[in-house]
């Protein structure tokens, strides 16, 4: 008999969807590419508006968490109900704006207004990528492909702080100069931009029902709270440990072991590549295998256990040596890396098509805000109840183990909501938990 070949159609269908998958992997890298590209400029900056370590840390934290906190639901709500490829279009084109007008900023005030754009349209891409990738491969390979979003976003905060710091020195070291090697920083985005007009809406899919109002909407994700509550608490915990992380590790490096500040910077470039692109690598095959072995409870227990993993390696702070501090680290960050990835797959597995742009806005937003806002003030206050500054390393110890073992156990309990196998009985099973909405 003859061999019967495959449609020569399908081949070409394979490569469009490559080609859309990576233009939403270079939107999401160039959504994270803006948020990044003001840190390695940042003293200039200082200097050159007379800025305060107040005023920069605003600028850092605040100005983009706060308009996530602000806009999280409206945008998640247009991602659910509105062409995802067009927003993202959108979004990009504001990055652009943001960015060269963070370029122009003479002044504090502009600048900050300048960050707040970022701040909402930045996260807003990185909300319609997960959602746009959830429809565009089936659920068993969602960790990879999510892994591949991840990696692309790691690259752009790579790129920002690289091609920031060799920008800055090619145009001086004058306080003015800042605002060309931001200028220069932002034309990477214009064509970015302009190639997702190529960018197609993929076909929603698993939708639950067609909602009704926003008010049902809203009460939808509601009702799946009993399987997803667990996953917020466990990303939260991850949110902390990280953000606390990126912090306080440089002053402990100097503190205890007299670091250079050059040499720290050096170190923890490394230890982010490598934890940035490993980590994303281990959390999208440990989502995949799990969730084509077991299903959704097999994903919570395995991403409880990476959580738990690091409640020891989060005890960093505390080693008597400079290389065995760095190891854990990129370690801890490591792990951190692969739950963000495996907490974004579970959750896109888990909830319908028409609440993952809410879900995953809140979730985002909630984890920005904790790990920005809450995660470094927990390290100093905590410090001062125990000594003082000579205490920061112990400090950061306690907050990092005891996250990882608040977030592992809350997690690895959610998997009792979820059925021993994946599949159609996922849905049918969760459905029974929350009932069907009209």
């Amino acid at each position: 008999m003859p061999v019967l070949e495959a449609p020569p159609n399908v081949r070409a269908r394979q490569a469009r969807l490559l080609g859309q998958l990576i233009l939403i992997a270079l939107a999401a890298s160039a959504a994270l590419y803006s948020r990044t590209a003001l840190s390695p400029l940042q003293e200039t900056v200082r200097n050159a508006l007379a800025l305060n370590d107040n005023q920069i840390a605003l600028l850092q934290g605040p100005a983009l968490a706060l308009p996530m906190v602000l806009t999280a639901a409206p945008i998640g709500y247009l991602i659910d109900h509105q062409s995802r490829a067009r927003l993202m279009f959108t979004f990009a084109v504001l990055i652009v704006v943001g960015s060269a007008l963070t370029a122009l900023a003479p002044d504090f005030a502009i600048l900050f207004t300048a960050r707040c754009i970022i701040g909402v349209s930045a996260p807003a891409i990185a909300t319609a990528a997960a959602s746009m990738v959830a429809d565009a491969v089936s659920a068993d390979h969602r960790g990879r492909a999510n892994m591949f979003l991840s990696m692309g976003q790691v690259a752009g905060m790579s790129a920002a702080f690289a091609f920031g710091g060799a920008t800055l020195s090619r145009f001086g070291a004058r306080p003015q100069d800042w605002h060309s090697a931001m200028a220069i920083l932002t034309l990477p985005l214009v064509p970015v931009a302009a190639l997702l007009l190529a960018l197609r809406e993929p076909l929603r899919t698993e939708v639950e029902s067609a909602r009704r109002g926003v008010w049902t909407y809203l009460g939808g994700l509601w009702a799946y709270r009993r399987p997803i509550v667990p996953l917020f608490v466990g990303f939260i915990m991850v949110s902390i440990a990280d953000g606390a992380s990126m912090i306080w590790v440089a002053p402990v490096l100097a503190r205890r072991f007299a670091l250079e500040p050059a040499r720290i910077g050096g170190v923890l470039a490394l230890v982010l590549m490598i934890s940035g692109l490993l980590g994303p690598l281990v959390g999208g095959v440990v989502a995949d295998y799990s969730q084509r072995t077991g299903g959704p409870r097999r994903a919570a227990m395995s991403l409880g256990g990476l959580i738990l993993i690091g409640a020891p390696v989060g005890l960093f702070a505390l080693a008597q040596t400079a290389p065995v501090m760095i190891g854990l680290l990129t370690v801890f960050l490591l792990l951190g890396a692969a739950c963000n990835v495996a907490v974004t797959t579970l959750l896109t597995v888990v909830i319908p098509n028409e609440l993952r742009g809410l879900c995953m806005s809140i979730v985002w937003t909630t984890g920005a805000l904790f790990g920005l806002g809450i995660a470094p003030l927990s390290i100093s206050l905590l410090s001062g109840q125990l000594g003082g500054a000579s205490h920061i390393g112990v400090s950061l110890a306690v907050v990092c183990a005891c996250s990882s073992v608040v977030g592992g156990i809350a997690v690895a309990l959610s998997g009792r909501s979820f059925p021993a196998r994946g599949g159609a009985s996922d849905r049918i099973f969760i459905e029974q938990q929350v009932g069907r909405l009209g």
